[in-house]
Parts: C-alpha cells; sequence; structure tokens
C-alpha cells in the first residue's frame, strides 16, 4: 500500500514536473540523454555485456540506442506531456491498467480480505505504517474516520505547509480506538517517517487513487483480485490466480521455472 502511494505520487509529480520545465531546461536534458546514449564503449567486456544482456532478455535489437537516439532528436516537450497523458497518467490515459506487486513479511501486519474490501488503500498504508510502529492496539476504522475528517477539514492547511508537522499533531491527540488509545512515535526514526509521509500521502495525495483496472477486458475479480473502496485491485487468493493467469494471458509464471541446463 504505502509503495503504490508513492507510485501514484511520483506519476503525478513527474508530469507537473515535465510541463513545469522551460524550452531550455527540455532541449539540455535530452541533449545530454542524446550524449549519454552516443557514448562510446570503453571496453570489449562492456561491449559484450550489453549484447549478452539483449539476448538473455530475448531482445535482439542492438541498435536500441540509435533508436532512442533518433527518437530523441525529434520529441517535443508537448509530445512528450501528449504521450505521458494517454500512456501513463491513470486520470487521464484511456487503457490505464497497472498491477503492483507487493509482499507481506510475516512479521509485519498484513491486512485481512475483509479489511480489503472494507477499506481504501491509504487507509491500509497508514494502519500498517503505525503498527509497524508498536501502535497494535489501534483500531483500524477509527484511523479509516481520522482520514476521512481530515481530508473533509485540513486539506487548505496542508496544502500552504512544506511538511506534515500539523498532521502528525492531529494524529498523535486523536483517539484512534475505542478505549482511546492514541498513535505513540516508535523508537525508530525511519518508522515514524514512513508514518508521516503516509499521513501526508493519505489527506494530501488521496485523489490520486482511481480504478484502474476499469479499461481491462479482464474481471480481476474472477482471478482473485479483490478491491478496494477507492478502486485499487490487490491480490488476495494466489492459488485461484495462478490457476487462471493462463487463461486470460497474464505475464506471471505459475510454475517454478527450472533452468534448461543443469550441472
Amino acid at each position: 500500500m504505502f509503495m503504490t502511494m508513492h507510485i501514484n505520487k511520483f506519476i503525478h509529480d513527474m508530469q507537473q514536473h515535465i510541463a513545469d520545465l522551460t524550452d531550455e531546461q527540455f532541449d539540455n536534458r535530452v541533449k545530454s540523454l542524446i550524449k549519454l546514449y552516443q557514448e562510446r564503449m570503453k571496453n570489449i567486456d562492456e561491449e559484450a555485456g550489453i549484447y549478452e544482456g539483449h539476448v538473455c532478455a530475448n531482445s535482439y535489437m542492438f541498435n536500441t540506442c540509435d533508436i532512442k537516439v533518433g527518437f530523441l532528436q525529434s520529441i517535443a516537450k508537448a509530445e512528450l506531456l501528449e504521450l505521458w497523458n494517454r500512456y501513463v497518467n491513470p486520470s487521464t490515459a484511456a487503457a490505464y491498467t497497472r498491477i503492483d506487486v507487493q509482499m507481506w513479511s510475516t512479521k509485519i501486519w498484513k491486512p485481512t480480505e475483509s479489511d480489503f474490501k472494507g477499506y481504501s488503500a491509504k487507509t491500509l498504508a497508514l494502519y500498517g505504517c503505525m503498527h509497524s510502529e508498536g501502535n497494535v492496539d489501534l483500531d483500524i476504522g477509527k484511523v479509516d474516520e481520522f482520514i476521512v475528517t481530515a481530508i473533509a477539514t485540513l486539506p487548505e492547511q496542508v496544502e500552504n505547509s512544506d511538511d506534515s508537522e500539523s498532521l502528525m499533531t492531529e494524529l498523535k491527540s486523536a483517539s484512534l480506538s475505542v478505549s482511546g488509545a492514541t498513535y505513540s512515535p516508535g523508537k525508530s526514526a525511519e518508522m515514524a517517517a514512513h508514518t508521516s509521509t503516509a499521513l501526508a500521502l493519505a489527506v494530501k495525495d488521496h485523489e490520486m487513487f482511481g480504478d484502474y483496472g476499469n479499461v481491462s477486458l479482464t474481471n480481476f475479480a474472477t482471478i482473485g483480485m479483490d478491491k478496494t473502496p477507492d478502486g485499487l485491485w490487490l491480490m488476495t487468493d494466489y492459488k485461484k490466480f495462478q490457476a487462471t493467469q493462463k487463461l486470460y494471458g497474464l505475464g506471471v509464471p505459475a510454475e517454478v521455472l527450472v533452468p534448461k541446463y543443469s550441472s
């Protein structure tokens, strides 16, 4: 959940970053990339490594760098933005479908199937971060209520702030369980930073989530996946997903890969 929110924010921020570039800045970046792709290989090992990479990937377009240079020499900023909005930006791409692969350690909290169906991805992400800090007595329903209230009452305050201190202050004083328990930052500064970031993403960037499978020809509900209320599809039945992925042509191996040659 946490990483998915970061991916959404990157896609959103990168689009704005490209739009804000001046023509001179854009041209300088294009020239730098062209120079990088046209750089001569330093030795035979480097050249062999490049060809080996293509062969191992079953991609035999050995002139990829020349193709990229030709594209860069003709691309304009407006065209790049158009491509970004057509294929990458979830809110504008007509055929945008994405699957994020996430793994949960056995040592941390993992949402149940009912959690996936009942709470938004941003709620699951924030609750997971707080739980990892040792706040195991908090109620996920109360956390969800806090986020909903914060979105309704604090967005303007957060938008005008460069950090999430005001939100963290509100979070620490909020009652997040039936018994009145509150969030308490753990000893790890890194984990506390994760919670702070998850909180800011949940409130400040709450509109970045969307139904990323709404244009897919595959009915995700029939292949072992469930959808959160804010439109994020999550694989909850791995065996069912394995059993159906060949039928739907999804490129996820259903078998353990065995080396073709063994020593």
